[in-house]
């Protein structure tokens, strides 16, 4: 299935004919003098105010900055070869744009207008009054008449009708500009989960044309069986039309009396995943990881299409594994990333209350961070590589160091004593060739939905209303961003992943964050040359290489 085939149209800007049935150009730009934001650009639907210029390039946000839009554009300084910097959160309204030239030509011609009526009445050695000077009611409709004409567009669309007294209704052009503040909805939190009811505008998309958005409430008010997930139409069938499926757990978007919310991604670019559904879960049980995917199954099947990925990209939990197993029939293979193993790390620490200890021991988190460094070895050789820590193990406590280190082992590298052979396998989770590849950056793209919620929210754990705001708006985003690449409004796949990875081009911390890291993938890769040419031992490559990760919050 193709990405016409699902785009959602909410999101899509309408190709109009005109010209004997020639279709507007969507990247043409049109620059426009406003009395109080200075240049004004247009394009695609969408209107940009300046920002800032120099002498190569000018750049232009978007309109609606002040409502959460963080739409930005690059032009140069004759306002020409248009290059987005980052992508709109809500869709386009060609309407919006024609209203807003209408009435900036409305202004300039009232302007003339009126400095043509003063002219004439101090030609005739008279006063000019204030009503003299100001052109009447029956004057202004006239002019508006003659922008609408100007504008070759039909008088209808741009003006509704209050059955007032005038039979041809009010213009909305001339209808004075009420300016409000905009502040975010303030609603009770709930006191507990029977209280927890998604009703109303909460259940649906917040696009212009809201559409249905939670998917299934089990309405359970069992802490740990509660379940309600979230997912629009058209985000399944991409979902379903990709053959890689990403699952990352988010405990920081979780609200009160949820433990986590799992996020369902699929690839959209070589370096970026879009987040498609949202499951918020009172645990991680198997059970409630089986529903989930049960109702997923259930909803394609009443769409009439077949979630069957070729690739399940998983967090390191066996209750995501086992549930998996129970649930799809046909066979996929499972894979994990680095991001999803440091993760498990830091959870397994947590779990065995380590973190105070990690703390006080900087050798303890180097051991630690040598055991996650296993990934960057060929896979052939993980337990050899495994075998030389053992002496390093043997320095720390045996009640500290020997819960960690036989979890690992049972769940990455040895077989159990049944026979089984560990729950995740090292080529399922190594990424020595990812890294050999330079392809070790976008590895983690899972990472960047969880940080992207943490930065907008401000801070773990918000409030109930405040994360449906959270996914709601992901979900305008994401809608967004699929219409880019379907290719219906601007960027070419081959651009749009630019623009992705320049989303925060424009904050100095984020550039400088993304500098040290693209520096550390740089090292590891260079680690790893040297080891598959045998210049550097094993021991020294995982001591160099844990210096060089990061796990949790160290």
């Amino acid at each position: 299935m193709g990405l016409d085939e699902w785009a959602d149209e909410d999101y899509l800007l309408p190709a109009s004919p005109v010209n004997g049935g020639e279709v507007e150009d969507p990247y043409a730009i049109e620059v426009m003098d406003a009395e109080r934001s200075g240049k004004l650009l247009t394009m695609g639907g969408y209107m940009y105010t300046m920002n800032r210029a120099n002498n190569v390039s000018v750049y232009w946000q978007c309109r609606e900055k002040k409502l959460g839009c963080g739409g930005r554009l690059q032009t140069d300084i004759n306002y020409e070869a248009p290059k987005e910097l980052m992508l709109h959160n809500h869709a386009p309204n060609p309407t919006d744009v024609k209203v807003c030239k209408a009435r900036l030509l409305l202004v300039r011609k009232s302007a003339v207008a009126n400095s043509q009526a003063a002219a004439v009445a101090a030609a005739a050695n008279a006063n000019p009054s204030h009503r003299d000077a100001k052109l009447s009611r029956r004057d202004t409709e006239s002019l508006l008449q003659e922008v609408l004409n100007e504008l070759d567009d039909e008088p209808d669309s741009l003006y509704t009708p209050t059955g007032g007294a005038s039979s041809s209704g009010t213009f909305d052009l001339l209808s004075p500009v009420k300016r409000i503040k905009f502040e975010p909805r303030q609603l009770p939190e709930p006191s507990s989960l029977s209280e927890v009811n998604i009703e109303g505008e909460w259940s649906l998309t917040s696009s212009a044309s809201p559409k249905r958005f939670m998917l299934y409430d089990n309405k359970s008010e069992e802490d740990l069986s509660r379940l309600i997930v979230f997912a629009t139409d058209a985000h399944l069938r991409f979902l379903c039309s990709a053959s890689v499926a990403l699952m990352d757990v988010c405990v920081g978007l979780a609200p009160p009396f949820f433990s986590q919310v799992v996020v369902i991604q699929a690839p959209l670019a070589e370096s970026s995943g879009v987040a498609l559904v949202y499951a918020y879960m009172g645990s991680n049980s198997e059970e409630l990881y089986d529903e989930l995917l049960t109702v997923i199954l259930s909803k394609c099947s009443d769409l009439q299409i077949n979630f069957k990925p070729a690739v399940f990209v998983i967090p390191f939990d066996p209750n995501v594994f086992n549930s998996l197993k129970n649930t799809f029939l046909h066979t996929f293979t499972i894979q994990g990333k680095f991001y999803h193993l440091s993760q498990a790390m830091w959870r397994q620490i947590q779990l065995l209350d380590l973190t105070g200890f990690c703390q006080m021991s900087e050798d303890f988190r180097l051991l630690c961070c040598q055991l996650v460094a296993l990934a960057f070895i060929p896979p052939e050789k993980v337990c050899e590589g495994m075998e030389l820590l053992r002496p390093y193990i043997g320095q720390f406590p045996h009640d500290k160091v020997d819960p960690l280190v036989n979890w690992f082992e049972a769940t990455f590298l040895y077989p159990s004593s049944d026979g089984s052979g560990p729950v995740f396998p090292p080529h399922v989770w190594n990424c020595h060739e990812v890294c050999i590849q330079g392809d070790a950056y976008s590895a983690n793209v899972l990472e960047s939905c969880s940080s992207r919620f943490k930065f907008i929210s401000g801070h773990n754990r918000p409030g109930m209303f405040k994360s449906l705001d959270l996914i709601r708006c992901e979900e305008r985003f994401v809608a967004s961003q699929i219409s880019h690449h379907s290719g219906r409004l601007s960027s070419t796949s081959s651009d749009l992943q630019g623009i992705l990875s320049s989303r925060h081009m424009d904050s100095p911390s984020k550039l400088q964050q993304r500098t040290r890291l693209m520096k550390a993938h740089e090292r590891l890769q260079g680690l790893c040359h040297q080891l598959n040419v045998q210049t550097i031992e094993t021991q020294d490559f995982l001591r160099n290489v844990a210096r060089s990760i990061r796990i949790g919050d160290w």
